[in-house]
């Protein structure tokens, strides 16, 4: 008895149900990789703000109004910061000339167009490239409090002291992946994310993802000026 061979359509039908199957897992594995990218930018951005954040409130903490020459301590807008900080409080003599101090100054900008964040720490007479921070945010904005109301940019020269506070508000946008992905579960985000609304918001005025309010110590004249009496 012959074996029957295989026609020439019954072949064309294996082969058309091959590239099926592997278009479907290819499509599949694609997917998944880019949904583990999406979460681990995601953690990426969270762990960038609370950087941020902690590098923030400890220069804030030893910030001082100016220094000897006329830069201002606190400078700011919406998107951007730059703080002067002394981490070291230097030895009191009768010559403020002679006083050295540990001066330091932050810079943390934002890019709203592609949602990182540069920030820099060095000395003041430094010209370090800011660095930019793993992921990437929907945004991240700057207020300060004058005591009274908060403003939307500040410089402790025109307003003759530091703010009483800082704040910090930011949004983390979500991941499309699906929800009983164990990845997911793992960083709980609660504003939607995605390549087309990335760095957009429906509403400007949405609660933020998170919000830090950091108090300044004696921020309310220009006492700690460089150089001057304490």
């Amino acid at each position: 008895m012959n074996a029957r061979g295989m026609t020439l359509l019954e072949v064309l039908i294996a082969i058309t149900l091959g590239l099926v199957l592997l278009g479907s897992v290819t499509s599949f594995a694609w997917s998944q990789l880019d949904a583990r990218r999406q979460i681990l930018e995601a953690a990426d951005a969270r762990r960038s703000v609370t950087l941020v954040i902690d590098r923030l409130e400890q220069d804030l903490i030893s910030a001082i109004a100016a220094s000897s020459d006329g830069i201002p301590g606190v400078e700011g807008e919406t998107s951007a910061i730059s703080v002067l900080s002394r981490g070291v409080s230097p030895s009191w003599t009768e010559d403020p000339a002679t006083m050295v101090g540990d001066l330091h100054r932050l810079v943390i900008r934002f890019r709203p167009t592609t949602g990182e964040i540069e920030m820099n720490r060095g000395s003041v007479a430094g010209s370090d490239q800011a660095s930019i921070l793993p992921g990437r945010l929907l945004d991240l904005q700057f207020r300060y409090f004058d005591g009274q109301s908060w403003q939307s940019a500040w410089n402790s020269l025109d307003m003759n002291g530091l703010p009483t506070a800082v704040e910090v508000r930011c949004w983390y946008g979500r991941p499309e992946v699906e929800a009983e992905d164990a990845l997911s579960e793992s960083f709980a985000m609660d504003s939607e994310f995605s390549d087309e609304s990335m760095f957009e918001r429906e509403d400007a005025d949405s609660m933020p993802d998170r919000i830090r309010i950091i108090l300044i110590p004696d921020a309310t004249s220009m006492d700690t000026l460089e150089g001057e009496d304490p």
